[in-house]
This record gives C-alpha cells, structure tokens and sequence, in this order.
C-alpha cells in the first residue's frame, strides 16, 4: 500500500540489564517512526505520484549475452 506520511525520530531510551532489572547506562538507539498518515483532508495532502514499473532498466534494446563463470571448485578443507 502506498500513502503520504510523515516520518519522525523517536529518541532511544535507556537499556536495562536483563537479569538485574539494573540501568546499563547505555541508550537504545534512535528510531524512525510513522509520525502521521497524511489523509486527503488534511492541509499537506498531495496525491502520491507514483513512478511506472521498472523494466530491469534495458533500453529496449537485445542485451548481450552474459559470459558463462569459471565452475566452483571445492577447497581442499571443505572435504
């Protein structure tokens, strides 16, 4: 599904230590969050301009063929 929004940052909080329940000191890092859906009744709406499919990004044109790879061999170690 494709829909206007606004994207924000929702600051870390603290970490707490598993078995103690403690404060680590350490921070949760920041985050980005779905602040709002933009609906058509709002102020900052804008009908979502979506781009065509893309082709893979050929020209149209025939491509050449691809060069056929060296097989795998198997390390020695891999035995």
């Amino acid at each position: 599904m494709t829909f206007p929004g606004k994207v924000g940052v929702e600051k870390g909080g603290p970490k707490k230590d598993k078995t103690t329940g403690e404060f680590t000191g350490e921070n949760w890092p920041d985050k980005n969050v779905l602040a709002a859906v933009i609906t058509p009744d709002k102020k900052d709406w804008k009908p979502v301009e979506q781009p065509p499919p893309c082709n893979g990004g050929g020209s149209g044109t025939q491509a050449a063929p691809a060069e056929t790879a060296s097989p795998i061999v198997r390390p020695g170690w891999a035995s």
